[in-house]
């Protein structure tokens, strides 16, 4: 587990997020710490007041990275500790506690619904996202369009949940291991043969793929002759300058010194004005 954390924040201090991300040792430390409150002789907390205790601090931790983590190559790493811990203190608090009959109403049962079908809700909600995503020329989708993927997403879940998930839970569809290995060798060639299949067939571009060409050609535009990159404007030292514009014009120059402090820039950061 100490290796596995180690890695991960390795990649994040190198600038390798996306490897620390979708790589799996450097997440399989945060499966452990679940791992650990599952572990024979794990102390239980016996005392309702310590459980309660235990449970604020947890949702506090989880709530935290919540509300300050923003969007951006800073997860995982250390940042996904406060997550992790809070979850399996949760769940540790928890471990030993009758379980309450409740109203249908109640909140917890919602609750217990999510977590559920959690795992497949992570599993399905990447795929179902980014190919809708794909799908629209903009490649952004609007408020309407997430409320949508979400209720589709918990439908689907919900259904891998209680046709998928519970079957092999319970060994119904998989009554031992050889069985399970040799299901997972088989849907594994089927995946793979279905992907190649895709590849082959998708030879022609759609207007996505087209526009992302266009969009990308713009990289490596050269913006230098346009702009007389090098070369300063030689103008008499008692005119007026006016500098307008924003990256492209980041190459102009305005020569003499003493011709700066009559000079008027409009634009972004990038626009400079340098005196030779």
């Amino acid at each position: 587990m100490a290796a596995s954390f180690a890695l991960s924040v390795v990649l994040m201090r190198t600038d390798r997020s996306a490897s620390a991300f979708f790589m799996s040792p450097p997440r399989v430390w945060e499966f452990l710490i679940g791992g650990l409150v599952a572990l024979p002789g794990a102390p239980v907390l016996g005392d309702t007041r310590t459980q309660l205790g235990v449970r604020a601090i947890a949702l506090v931790m989880m709530v935290i990275p919540i509300l300050s983590l923003r969007a951006g190559p800073g997860f995982p790493g250390v940042n996904a500790l406060l997550p992790c811990i809070g979850a399996a203190l949760y769940i540790w608090s928890g471990i030993g506690v009758p379980t309450k009959p409740r109203p249908w109403y109640s909140y917890r049962h919602v609750a217990r619904f999510f977590g559920q079908i959690s795992y497949s809700l992570y599993l399905w909600h990447w795929p179902l996202f980014t190919f809708a995503r794909f799908a629209k020329a903009s490649l952004v989708l609007d408020a309407a369009d997430r409320i949508a993927l979400f209720a589709v997403t918990v439908a689907i879940s919900a259904l891998s949940w209680w046709f998928i998930e519970r079957p092999f839970r319970g060994r119904i569809l998989v009554p031992s291991r050889r069985a399970a290995f040799a299901l997972a060798g088989a849907s594994s060639v089927v995946l793979s043969v279905a992907g190649v299949i895709g590849v082959l067939s998708s030879g022609a571009s759609s207007e996505t793929d087209q526009a992302a060409v266009r969009l990308d050609a713009y990289n490596s535009y050269d913006y230098g002759p346009i702009y007389r990159a090098g070369s300063c404007f030689d103008l008499p030292a008692t005119s007026t300058r006016v500098v307008c514009g924003s990256s492209p014009a980041r190459p102009m120059c305005c020569c003499g010194a003493t011709a700066l402090p009559r000079t008027t820039i409009m634009g972004s950061p990038p626009v400079s004005i340098r005196s030779v």
